[in-house]
């Protein structure tokens, strides 16, 4: 997408994602999370599996050291996405990638989605899809592209100056503090009887004025730079352009798993809901323990 498009997030591209600094753990810190994100990642795909992937890895010129880093960043939430995410994706769950993020995101992650989802009325199953069109197919939430646009929803200038944050802010943001920033939005655009679909949703990332707008109302016109510069959303323009009607049958189209057979959005989601392998975040807090996760006790402990 271009830096042309009014009112409008944009689509990431792939190549664009911009590395955080990041404070450096301990030596001994840093060799407990190598431990303990190995035996995760061997849990969830099985031994050899792990170790064909690790590999096929090595064949296409990762190191170790490598290939233990972009497993650590995926486990904190960061960095999903990239070639070890889609090789885990591939080997495990048939490249489902939504599927794949349920499985192995941090539970802090993962609450912090669930928690928008509902705040917004939404099932997170529609917030997830809509992050994976946005970061194209990655779910990273420090993707870019060359138009300035960030993020999990790709937040531009205009955007971040409405939530009241400057683009360089955004940047800094872990997942867990961005998702604010994507609530908000979400809730600043909020169609007058909610998200009815996962169009509705997308739409307002989209078009911040799609909210606003009549289901077959015209956003983008044909003719126009966002509509000439997203060959995507033309190909379901209706017969002026771009419309809320346009981005339902795109998603629809994209995502059929979020539409029952008769084109009803679904709500309930059973095949997301357990995560392959159980945490011991995600035990404790079913005990009513403190949620922190192991991962974050042994961090801390051996910080102080």
């Amino acid at each position: 997408m271009t830096d042309n498009v009014p009112e409008s997030l944009a689509i990431a591209s792939h190549e664009e994602a911009p590395a955080a600094a990041v404070e450096r753990p301990s030596a001994l810190t840093n060799y407990l999370q190598e431990v303990l994100t190995d035996f995760f990642f061997k849990k969830l795909l099985g031994e050899e599996t792990y170790n064909t992937v690790t590999a096929e890895l090595v064949e296409e010129g990762y190191t170790q050291e490598q290939i233990e880093q972009e497993c650590q960043d995926i486990r904190k939430g960061e960095h999903i996405g990239g070639r070890v995410f889609e090789k885990i994706a591939k080997a495990k769950f048939n490249g489902d990638v939504v599927k794949t993020w349920h499985a192995i995101a941090s539970p802090e992650v993962q609450a912090k989605v669930a928690s928008v989802a509902a705040s917004i009325g939404v099932p997170e199953e529609w917030v997830l899809h809509t992050f994976h069109i946005e970061t194209a197919g990655t779910m990273r939430h420090d993707i870019g592209n060359n138009g300035g646009y960030y993020g999990y929803i790709q937040i531009g200038k205009a955007a971040a100056k409405e939530l009241q944050i400057t683009p360089e802010a955004l940047r800094a943001l872990g997942p867990v503090e961005q998702l604010d920033y994507v609530e908000q939005y979400w809730h600043l655009h909020m169609p007058k009887g909610g998200y009815e679909t996962p169009g509705d949703l997308y739409a307002v990332v989209a078009a911040s004025s799609a909210g606003r707008r009549g289901m077959h109302e015209v956003i983008y016109p044909k003719g126009g730079s966002a509509y000439e510069n997203n060959r995507l959303w033309a190909q379901y323009s209706e017969e002026n352009g771009i419309t809320r009607a346009s981005y339902s049958a795109m998603m629809r189209d994209r995502y059929p798993s979020l539409y029952d057979e008769d084109g009803t959005p679904r709500r309930d989601f059973p095949e997301y809901k357990k995560p392959v392998v159980a945490t011991t975040a995600e035990q404790s807090a079913e005990a009513n323990k403190e949620p922190e996760t192991l991962w974050d006790r042994v961090t801390a402990y051996f910080s102080s």
